[in-house]
Parts: structure tokens; C-alpha cells; sequence
């Protein structure tokens, strides 16, 4: 199922992702459910991890995403687009600590990341 693009935390996609996993997975139970990065955080709420083992595929971590947008805001020339960078990182930090997105995958298993990205994925999941 796709996650939109514009708001794959809202609470409609949240509603409309565990709605359809339910009616799948009665129909037929799933062996394991592949989660492109946070768009399984409503599964993950409701506990459906405990019973059907989950894929999570960071490509990216909120650390990463914080210091992207520093790099942009420092090598801006305009106020206007400094501002504008402000703005989304603010809205990025408010979806990820608001309901807890910090920490909702702790209660798994394992979160898989690149070398890279280790350390800022153990911080941004605290």
C-alpha cells in the first residue's frame, strides 16, 4: 500500500494502513509485513509486530534529516529560504516527537542501518 506523499503520519493514512492490513490479513495471514521507513508506525502502535514479524528499511534517520537541513540553512544566501528550511525542520521535529516516533520502534527486534548511519539512527531512536 502507498503512503502519501504528503503526510504518511496523518491520521487518515494511519487509519487507512491499519484498516487494510486488518482486512488482509484476515483473508490471509501475512508471514511478514515490508515497511518503507516510518510508513508502518500505525501497525507498530497497535502492536501488530508482537504477532507478524516486521522488515523495516530506513533509508535515512531524523539525525540525518536535521543535519541535511542545517547544511542547506548554511549555505543559503537568502533569509527567505533560511526561514523556509526553519519552517519544515520544525514541522519534521513536531511529526517525529509528537507521538512518539522517537520511540515507537524500540519494541521491535532490531532496526537494521547502514553503517553510515548507525550512530545517528541509535540517537534519533533514542
Amino acid at each position: 500500500m502507498d503512503a502519501p506523499s504528503d503526510d504518511f503520519a496523518g491520521p487518515d493514512w494511519r487509519e487507512r494502513s491499519y484498516a487494510t492490513f486488518t482486512c488482509l490479513h484476515t483473508r490471509e495471514p501475512f508471514d511478514v509485513v515490508h515497511s518503507e521507513g516510518s510508513s508502518a508506525l500505525e501497525l507498530v502502535r497497535r502492536g501488530v509486530h508482537r504477532t507478524t514479524p516486521f522488515v523495516v528499511m530506513f533509508h535515512g534517520n531524523f539525525l540525518g534529516l536535521v543535519k541535511a537541513s542545517l547544511r542547506r540553512q548554511m549555505r543559503s544566501r537568502h533569509p527567505v529560504d533560511v526561514a523556509r528550511e526553519q519552517r519544515a525542520l520544525l514541522s519534521l521535529a513536531r511529526r517525529h516527537y509528537r507521538r512518539g516516533n522517537a520511540r515507537i520502534f524500540r519494541e521491535c527486534e532490531a532496526i537494521v542501518a547502514s553503517a553510515q548511519q548507525l550512530a545517528d539512527t541509535c540517537r534519533s531512536h533514542r
